[in-house]
């Protein structure tokens, strides 16, 4: 080694590891000399919207078949299901071809071949995105697009939703024949929101909101149901809900407070001008 001493060093000994420096030599001249990164972006990976427009249609054929053993165990979350199925349906295809393709509010589905035109509709921003689909994915996609013949008669889902009141509890199951649940109970009311039939003279409005008040406990927090169990998801539910009615109470007064049913006798039977929750509790138990 050089030192101010001794300007002349001496070879290394034999058998000394002169590894690390060579390395480190070796690395340093390796980054003076690489390229600059590249700061272009990769192109995003293609969605095959009609793929998914395909399985979401063909869910409820698939679900509603008597030997469906998913059918069978998810029977009791349909409602929600629906929903999801609804909501993300709306998100990749207009609402006319959402509610031609699910059932909304028509009263028959389209055969396959409808539904296969549907599925192709509105495609041009997967398309014109994806420069690399050849003819057998656009195949396939049209192929997972249609639907069953004997599919195409079907109860709109509004109907279906109808059905699934329970008019002893106030709310909605998650089926037909169930029993009254915030979740579902939010689910429906979100479908019907959909479907822009909130003023569908079925909907109980006020059974509704007394269904959703009912579950409210002395802490803020809120049950699914009449058996009690208690999940802050819950009150997620029940506030929803009553926006989506326009049933909350006005936070700005003191007076959050359910209303008693003796007071109720000399208020407006308006929903919206009503106190039906304590807010504040529930806010705070969240």
């Amino acid at each position: 080694m050089a030192t101010m001493d001794n300007p002349h060093p001496e070879p290394p000994r034999e058998g000394a590891d002169t590894s690390t420096s060579t390395g480190a030599a070796a690395a340093a001249a390796a980054a003076a000399t690489a390229s600059p990164l590249s700061t272009t972006a990769p192109p995003p990976p293609p969605l095959h919207d009609s793929l998914h427009v395909g399985y979401i249609s063909n869910l409820a054929a698939k679900l509603d078949r008597p030997t469906s053993y998913e059918g069978a165990v998810t029977e009791h979350l349909r409602m929600s299901g629906v929903y999801w199925s609804l909501a993300a349906l709306s998100l990749l295809r207009p609402e006319e071809d959402a509610d031609a393709l699910l059932g909304v509010t028509v009263t028959s589905r389209p055969t396959s071949t409808a539904a296969a035109t549907i599925s192709r509709s509105n495609d041009t921003c997967s398309s014109n995105d994806n420069t690399t689909d050849d003819n057998d994915d656009n195949k396939n996609d049209n192929d997972n697009g249609r639907l069953d013949v004997e599919e195409s008669h079907r109860k709109p889902i509004v109907d279906w939703v109808f059905d699934c009141f329970d008019p002893s509890q106030g709310g909605f199951g998650g089926n037909v024949g169930h029993d009254a649940h915030l979740l579902y109970t939010l689910s429906a009311l979100q479908i019907l929101a959909m479907a822009d039939r909130l003023d569908d003279p079925r909907l109980d409005r006020e059974a509704v909101v007394k269904f959703v008040a009912s579950l409210q406990q002395r802490d803020g927090s809120f049950a699914g149901d009449e058996w009690g169990e208690v999940d802050t998801r819950f009150s997620y539910c029940a506030l929803s809900a009553l926006s989506i009615l326009g049933a909350l109470p006005d936070t700005s007064s003191d007076d959050t407070r359910p209303t008693s049913g003796a007071d109720d006798a000399s208020s407006t039977s308006s929903s919206n001008e009503k106190s039906t929750i304590d807010v504040q509790k529930a806010a705070l138990y969240v």
